[in-house]
């Protein structure tokens, strides 16, 4: 029995990716759980049917892969929208939820033969080795489900084109997504042409769901990448302030080490008045004040008088 052989692996897989993301992950999100429930359900659905052995169960067990199935498009437009920082408003969500819900009770109705919305006839069939499949001659609502999946996926299309051209679309999550839902979309569509005795969209959920978690570590890892340098740019930052703020504290302390007469000097200095005012104004020699502003530069560490007003200033306005 190859084919429940293969859904039996797919369902392992995703219970088992399903399980460690949810109890070891640190830093799970609540949508990726669902996501990953949701391919547990619907791989469950399909490995069921294949172990079928009446028509009634093989429609149950169909249906519970439809439950997965139909919660998986929604669950994707969420974590794109979370990617692109559009968080929906809860009644959108809601909203989201009960046409989910609808749409499930609409695929629903072929655990009764009698309404042939969804399915006009489903028989069981078995493949050579035993495995049950059903053969389905869609009815006339089936269409609807094609119209909920496409409407999702052109939704997507439409949310990432426009992130894109206001330049706010990332190459990480997003581009997984879509990728994810077109690859299932299309297996999708094409198993609605053709007789398959095996369900590919179990294999391809699986890969999708494995690709998803990937590129959500690798996305993780650059956040985490990208903190760790904004950190260290701010401390790169904070440490090229520093020395300034301390050079600013000692200047201010070395202000009161000023003899009187250097203060005075100073004072004309921060007044804005010339070198012939000053010797004016305190009626010394040339030589004097060389003498004066020696000490003052020795004083407060600065070595021309542009840098002793700057950094007087700087002091001043830290007061």
């Amino acid at each position: 029995m190859v084919i429940t052989i293969i859904y039996s692996i797919a369902l392992l897989f995703a219970l088992l990716i399903f399980g460690v993301y949810t109890f070891f992950f640190k830093s799970r999100e609540k949508l990726f759980v669902l996501l990953f429930g949701s391919i547990a359900i619907t791989n469950l659905g399909y490995l069921l049917v294949s172990l079928s052995k009446t028509e009634s169960f093989a429609l149950f067990s169909n249906t519970l892969a439809y439950f997965g199935s139909t919660f998986l498009p929604m669950l994707m437009l969420l974590i794109l929208l979370e990617s692109l920082a559009q968080k929906p408003r809860k009644r959108t969500v809601v909203a989201l939820v009960c046409l989910a819900v609808s749409v499930f009770l609409l695929t629903a109705t072929q655990l009764f033969p009698s309404i042939k919305l969804y399915y006009e006839d489903a028989t069981l069939l078995f493949t050579e080795d035993g495995a049950a499949y059903l053969d389905k001659e869609y009815g006339p609502c089936h269409i609807l489900y094609t119209l909920y999946l496409m409407g999702y996926f052109i939704t997507m299309i439409c949310f990432s084109m426009s992130a894109i051209l206001r330049k706010k679309m990332e190459s990480g999550k997003q581009t997984a997504v879509l990728l994810a839902v077109f690859v299932n979309l299309c297996v999708w569509l094409a198993e609605q042409f053709t007789l398959l005795e095996l369900e590919f969209l179990a294999v391809s959920y699986l890969i999708s769901e494995i690709f998803l978690l990937i590129f959500r570590q690798l996305i993780l890892e650059n956040e985490r990448l990208k903190a760790s340098l904004a950190a260290e740019t701010q401390k790169a930052v904070k440490a090229a302030e520093d020395p300034v703020d301390e050079r600013l504290a000692a200047f201010a302390e070395n202000l009161k080490a000023l003899t009187p007469t250097e203060k005075i000097v100073l004072g004309h200095y921060v007044a804005g008045k010339t070198t012939a005012e000053t010797l004016e104004a305190m009626c010394i020699t040339q030589n004097t004040l060389k003498y004066h502003n020696k000490n003052l530069y020795s004083k407060l560490y600065v070595s021309s008088r542009k840098e002793l007003l700057e950094l007087y200033r700087k002091a001043e306005k830290n007061q």
